[in-house]
């Protein structure tokens, strides 16, 4: 547990913890319940741990930080499998939590030998396929878009021409301006709510002869 340091801008002893932060002598712990952030029988302790969150919440807070470690290993794992697949492979790639490092990923799709899916309904922080983001990922067959994500930009995936297949979830708003562009191998985009597809804004692109599945069910007339 980190000490308490004296900012002598503040003129008080500060943590830089947010589990908290140990105090070794009475008179920082004095300067500690000074500022509100203790409440202590000064004669009982000389060392004590000050808590800035509930036993719960730091419990989670451990448990946040163990899973996203966990999640970071799985992506590099995930991207040097992608960059090693021979020309026969097939692979789908399930990644879950924050992304911090797309480009990694993207590059990785570009440069692939075999054939990816990506499964991308764990991941999380992720609003916006940003313009032309997966564009010339010819060897990406399958994505599953993340519940996180309001709007595809335009071109996203433009030239992914290996496409066969893509789930757009409920909260999806906006499709720009021919974001699967000469996904010639596109025919499947799986949806759970018919509502929330038909109120999406896009062009007529996505949906020219495409089968429109809803739960797994094929749409007639498409």
């Amino acid at each position: 547990v980190p000490l308490y340091t004296y900012d002598e801008t503040k003129s008080r002893y500060v943590c830089s913890d947010n589990i908290g932060c140990r105090l070794p002598k009475k008179q920082e712990i004095k300067t500690a319940q000074a500022s509100g952030k203790i409440s202590v029988d000064l004669n009982e302790y000389n060392t004590i741990v000050i808590p800035l969150l509930t036993e719960a919440e730091v419990k989670q807070r451990e448990e946040a930080k163990q899973q996203a470690g966990e999640n970071a290993r799985h992506f590099e794992n995930v991207v040097k499998t992608i960059q090693g697949l021979s020309y026969d492979s097939n692979y789908v790639a399930v990644l879950k939590g924050s992304i911090d490092d797309w480009t990694s990923l993207i590059n990785a799709l570009k440069n692939s030998k075999g054939k990816v899916s990506l499964d991308l309904s764990g991941v999380t922080g992720i609003t916006n396929i940003e313009k032309g983001m997966f564009t010339g990922c010819d060897r990406l067959i399958g994505i599953v878009l993340p519940n996180s994500v309001t709007s595809i930009g335009e071109r996203a995936f433009e030239g992914c021409s290996g496409l066969d297949s893509v789930t757009i979830p409920n909260s999806v708003t906006s499709i720009g301006e021919r974001a699967f562009e000469s996904c010639s191998a596109l025919k499947e985009i799986h949806i759970s709510d018919l509502n929330a597809w038909l109120n999406i804004k896009m062009d007529g692109y996505l949906t020219a002869s495409r089968g429109i599945y809803l739960n797994g069910s094929k749409l007639e007339g498409n």
